[in-house]
């Protein structure tokens, strides 16, 4: 009996991520040194054989499981094994066509900045065009992946090796792959064995370590309750620090929109009434979108609730008409980051923070109080649209951000005072005919 060849291990490792990634009925082996796939269906006992255009060698790993992912989608579509093969790789006679990367980076890169993808070219750059930089290294490397699962794989991680799963760089430099091989396909003429599989993208970005340092960072930023920012409030001895907690407390700001507001009477920034008694703030920041600006708008005063000296210390600075800061730093960027650095000494911040990471619920940030501004609102039964104005965003943004407090708070509060409402007309009638 003929002795049986001992398989390399990088094709029993082929093997077995075969199975676990594409269950049965797979299988691979060489056929006259490239790789030949072979399907089974075990309810109807159909077989099937293709041969892929890559050479058997283990350098080639990573490509064919990538290309049995394609292979897969084509299959329950209905297409046969073979034709699935070669739309996957888009089979043609005569050789292989060449692709110029760094000409369609160039026109990718123009046409972001043309229809206001990106509004600075030095934050392309700094953005989405190192990315890209560094995926056009990969692909034009010898042995670099020859379509788009392939390049969403090799762009897991960054030049120095690092990109944990569920990151966010990870994420936006997959998204940044996607799009930029999108865009060589619709717009250049590049082969469409560069589009990628949502379900792969999916797999690549991966999920944060629940256990990890960074991943309690991934979730929403936890509303602080009146409680808790009454009692920061209260630790804060350098009046220029009280009046930024009061303001971010009360108006529910943006860190950096401390540099674009001023005291206002109302909707009119200039509008003010006889006393100059001022009831609200009016922001002239606007923040850029792919979609759009925001506009300029006035933000009425939604403090916290309570009695406290320390609370009517706070309303009285947030209204105040002399805003007394401390230095936020030369650039808008640098705002939240100054106040963040503050906060972090602060040993009731430290306290918040601890209490919400071990509770495992979120983390405590700067937009702390702009989430307890939103569940404000809501527990006084604010209109969500007029929120959403108040806060600068759209009612599409409010609502998916904070449905679960509009749900949970204004729908009970309307309730109460509907309540209130039926009992009090109710005694008229009966008390006052």
């Amino acid at each position: 009996m003929p002795k049986l060849k001992q398989q390399p291990k990088w094709v029993l490792d082929l093997r077995e991520d075969i199975k676990d990634q594409q269950r049965f009925g797979w299988s691979v082996r060489e056929k006259k040194g490239s790789v030949e796939v072979l399907r089974y269906w075990a309810d109807t006992g159909k077989r099937q054989s293709a041969v892929l255009p890559l050479e058997w060698r283990r350098e080639n790993k990573r490509d064919i499981l990538n290309a049995l992912h394609g292979i897969n989608a084509a299959l329950n579509k209905g297409l046969s094994l073979r034709d699935a093969v070669n739309l996957n790789f888009e089979v043609k006679a005569g050789p292989k066509p060449t692709t110029n990367w760094m000409e369609i980076f160039q026109r990718w890169k123009a046409f972001k900045l043309e229809n206001g993808k990106v509004r600075k070219e030095a934050n392309f750059d700094k953005n989405d065009g190192r990315r890209v930089q560094l995926l056009i290294e990969r692909l034009e490397a010898q042995d670099g992946p020859t379509n788009g699962n392939g390049a969403v794989e090799a762009m897991r991680f960054n030049r120095e090796g690092k990109g944990a799963p569920g990151t966010r760089e990870r994420k936006l430099r997959i998204e940044a792959t996607v799009q930029f091989l999108d865009f060589a396909i619709s717009k250049c003429g590049a082969s469409k064995r560069w589009r990628s599989d949502s379900a792969v993208v999916k797999e690549n970005i991966g999920d944060s370590d629940p256990n990890s340092e960074q991943a309690p960072q991934a979730k929403q930023a936890l509303p602080l309750t009146d409680e808790q920012i009454i009692k920061l409030f209260s630790s804060i001895s350098d009046n220029r620090w009280s009046n930024v907690i009061a303001i971010l407390a009360c108006f529910g700001l943006r860190g950096v929109e401390l540099k674009y507001c001023s005291p206002s009477y109302g909707q009119n920034p200039k509008e003010s009434n006889a006393d100059g008694d001022y009831k609200g703030l009016w922001v002239t920041y606007r923040k850029h979108t792919s979609k759009g600006s925001t506009p300029e708008r006035y933000v009425p005063i939604c403090s916290p609730k309570g009695c406290s000296i320390a609370l009517r210390t706070m309303r009285e600075m947030a209204l105040s008409r002399e805003m007394f800061l401390p230095p936020l730093g030369t650039t808008d960027s640098a705002v939240s980051g100054a106040i963040s650095t503050y906060l972090n000494r602060n040993n009731v911040w430290k306290e918040f923070k601890t209490a919400a990471k071990e509770a495992g619920l979120g983390r405590i940030s700067v937009y702390s109080f702009r989430h307890a501004y939103a569940l404000r609102s809501a527990a006084r039964a604010i209109p969500p649209r007029r929120a959403a104005n108040a806060m600068g965003h759209s009612y599409k943004t409010h609502c998916d951000t904070y449905s679960k407090y509009v749900d949970l708070e204004g729908t009970s509060r309307a309730y109460e005072e509907a309540e209130d409402r039926v009992n009090g007309a109710s005694s008229k009638l009966i008390f006052n005919p």
